[in-house]
């Protein structure tokens, strides 16, 4: 079994300080970096994308798809991960998926917990690549 880990920056880091520690983490073998800049500093966070090799990631506190349609656009994050109950539903996650696929994105299904995740994630299955992730909190 392989394990990869990922670290979640919790949107605390400005992008100087957050490519400091994403240079740290590659040197440690981790491949995901979520939210290491403010979630609505999407200029920031695009920034930390640009300088770093691994995933950095995204999303989870966005409900208005006008900023998810920016965040595409702009490709501020390698992947995006809509959160089913912050959107407002199945439907509204489902659009960002399609302008993920269509721009070619790897999403997750995002969920603080399993309540709602496997709902969104076996109705997901059309919308091109994906990764699951799973949390594991004490």
């Amino acid at each position: 079994m392989r394990l990869t880990l990922l670290v979640d920056g919790n949107s605390c880091y400005t992008p100087e300080k957050a490519i400091s520690v994403g240079r740290l983490l590659e040197d440690n073998g981790i491949c995901h970096f979520e939210e290491p800049c403010p979630y609505w500093e999407l200029e920031w966070t695009k920034q930390v994308t640009d300088a770093l090799k691994l995933d950095v990631t995204g999303g989870e506190q966005d409900c208005d798809l006008s900023t998810w349609k920016r965040m595409i656009e702009m490709r501020a994050v390698n992947v995006v991960q809509p959160d089913v109950c912050y959107l407002g539903g199945l439907t509204r996650t489902l659009k960002v998926a399609e302008m993920a696929r269509q721009a070619g994105y790897l999403h997750t299904a995002f969920r603080q917990s399993l309540a709602g995740y496997g709902f969104y994630a076996a109705h997901d299955g059309s919308f091109g690549k994906r990764r699951a992730v799973c949390r594991i909190f004490h």
